[in-house]
Parts: C-alpha cells; structure tokens; sequence
C-alpha cells in the first residue's frame, strides 16, 4: 500500500453530523476544519477489509491503536460505539452549498442537513504522516454519500394514536421515518 490511498468505506451510520456543518473547534479554538463520523459494524466483511487495509496505512506509519481516525467502539467510554468502528475523516472545504459533496444513492446533490442516524459512506483519502507530534494516519474527507435517511432511527413499529407531524392518521409519512 501507498502512503496515500482513496476509499469509499463501507455503509455506516453517521455520528455527530452537526460536524459536518460546524467547525471543530474542540481542540484548537482556531481549527478551520470540518469533520466526519461514521459507524462501521464490526465483523461485516466489507468493514473488516476497509478497517484492515487503513490500519496498515496507520501502523505503517507509527500510530497506535488507542490513536488517529479509527478507534474500536469496544474500548470507548460510550456504549452506543459497542460492536463498531468510529472512523473520522476530517477536511477543511464545506461539503454543502456550492462544492455540491454531499449526495444521494444516485451521486445527486442533497439539500439540507444530514441527522445523525443517517446510512451513509464517505470518500475519504487515508495519508500517513509523520510530524514530531504524531505519526500515524490522517484521514481527508472528501464526499458523503447518503443512502438511507434516519436509518439508524428506523428500528420502531409504526404506533397507532401516536403523534404525528402532518396530523395525518393514514400512512407513515416521510418525516415519521426519523422514529
């Protein structure tokens, strides 16, 4: 493997996504970049080959397992990670707007904003560095695409007498799909 190589990462769900929109600041106050973080299902084939050949890229290049883009769900403080990869992916470039990087299953730009919950995969560009404050990968985003919205919310039955939004008693509607 290079020490710079593009993927599109397996479907996940997406985490935090006001990241996407706000600048993350939690660490430097004059940070000017944007970030991604998607879930990644542990033992699925797909996420365990992508998993496998990113860390090679980060092994190779010094990082640790308990640093960088990757972190095991399995070994963080929260329990909604359990049984996923938490995989960031960080760039400096809005993905909205005018650069249009945010699509649907068809590469169709999306208006409005992504909800955590949201089945997406990114385009990323995975890079070794080696700076004298860190070695290890660097993850890029470079695209999103959505492929099912509030799919992580999806898991409920529809509630008879239940509330509604649109105030309609019928089917489901398409914003109901966020419960």
């Amino acid at each position: 493997l290079s020490t710079r190589q593009k993927f599109v990462t397996p479907r996940g769900v997406l985490a935090f996504s006001d990241h996407l929109y706000e600048l993350d600041k939690k660490f430097d106050k004059n940070a000017e970049k944007y970030k991604g973080v998607i879930k990644l299902a542990k033992g699925d084939e797909a996420v365990d080959a992508f998993i496998t050949k990113a860390l090679k890229i980060h092994q190779d290049a010094g990082g640790s397992l308990d640093e960088g883009p990757f972190r095991d769900g399995d070994k963080t403080k929260s329990d909604y990670d359990n049984g996923c990869w938490v995989f960031t992916a960080k760039t400096k470039q809005q993905l909205w707007g005018d650069r249009k990087q945010i699509v649907d299953s068809r590469r169709s730009p999306i208006e409005g904003r992504l909800q955590s919950g949201d089945v997406v995969k990114f385009s990323v560009t995975i890079e070794a560095c080696d700076i004298a404050k860190y070695k290890g990968a660097v993850a890029y985003l470079n695209a999103v695409q959505v492929l099912e919205r509030g799919g992580g919310a999806n898991d409920f039955d529809d509630e008879e007498g239940g509330y509604e939004e649109d105030g309609n008693s019928g089917a489901a509607s398409e914003g109901a799909r966020d419960f």
